[in-house]
Parts: structure tokens; C-alpha cells; sequence
């Protein structure tokens, strides 16, 4: 009896080695996205525009003059803010963020209910559009949140760089 209690031990014990010696398979890869850097080091090439048919007390202009603060703050870059009328570019190829209904939207504006936002990014444009003037802000502090880190309840930013995936599309 001792020697079969002995023996089960042995293989009791050789079993948990090779358990414990088993190879896990590694995990897999999650497929990155490539990004686009949009400011980096404190640098951009981009501006905020907003139509030029927006009220100063509108809804488009708040924004973005609320997104040019928050980046400024997160990034130490301050984006000049512009209207959508620009004479010196009729095919409008600037590097720019456009807030709300804007001329260079063409025929890609969505049709949003007063709850939605959307958020779009073509590699030199990105769109933020708003069913509502709160849809349109929750656009602009999903972008903070996602992409500089923002934590709403310290009022601090993780990162100080903004990129954002190449096929940006909400």
C-alpha cells in the first residue's frame, strides 16, 4: 500500500510539472490602426473652421472656440479659428477641423436627430457635426476624451500629441 501511495505521488507530481512547464498560446495580435498625427510637439498645420454664415452667439462658434481652449490646453497649441470663406483656396486643400455645417462639407453632410453627433476624419479634414448645439459638443469632448486623454472630472489631459486613426468614421 505504501508503494502504490508513493507512486501516485510521483506521477501526481511529474503531472503538475509538465503543467506547469505547458506553453500558453500566445494571445492574439489586436489589429492596430494606422493614425494620422494632427499636432505633435506643440505643432500643427491644421486650423478650426466654422461657416461663415454662423452668428457669433451660435452654437458652431462656441464649439469651436471651446475646442481651440481645450486643445491649447492639452497640446500648448493654439489652432487659429477661420470662417468657411476663403478666396486665397477655392478648392479648400488646407489641413483643417470643421465644426459643424461648413460649404466644405459638399454632399457628405449626415442627417443627424437631435441626440447624434458625428465625427469624420478623410486624412485632411475632420468633421464634427451635431444634431443639436449639445449633440455637437458631445462630438467635441468625445474627440478630447478619446484622443487627448481628457479626464472630465480632473480637467486633465494624457496626452499632449493628437492623432487620430487614418478611417475615422462615428
Amino acid at each position: 500500500m505504501k508503494r502504490l501511495l508513493a507512486v501516485l505521488l510521483a506521477v501526481l507530481c511529474g503531472l503538475s510539472v509538465l503543467v506547469a512547464c505547458h506553453q500558453q498560446p500566445d494571445e492574439p495580435e489586436t489589429p492596430t490602426t494606422p493614425t494620422v498625427s494632427i499636432i505633435a510637439n506643440g505643432k500643427t498645420d491644421y486650423k478650426i473652421v466654422r461657416s461663415d454664415l454662423a452668428a457669433t452667439s451660435s452654437a458652431e462658434v462656441k464649439a469651436a472656440i471651446a475646442l481651440r481652449k481645450a486643445i491649447e490646453a492639452a497640446t500648448g497649441c493654439k489652432l487659429d479659428i477661420s470662417n468657411d470663406y476663403d478666396e486665397k483656396d477655392p478648392d479648400y486643400t488646407h489641413h483643417e477641423i470643421l465644426v459643424g455645417a461648413t460649404n466644405r462639407d459638399g454632399d457628405t453632410v449626415p442627417t443627424l436627430e437631435k441626440n447624434q453627433f458625428s465625427i469624420r476624419f478623410d486624412g485632411t479634414k475632420i468633421y464634427l457635426h451635431g444634431g443639436s448645439e449639445q449633440a455637437l459638443m458631445s462630438a467635441i469632448n468625445y474627440l478630447l476624451t478619446q484622443y487627448l486623454g481628457y479626464d472630465q472630472a480632473s480637467g486633465t489631459y494624457a496626452k499632449s500629441d493628437l492623432a487620430l486613426p487614418e478611417t475615422l468614421s462615428l
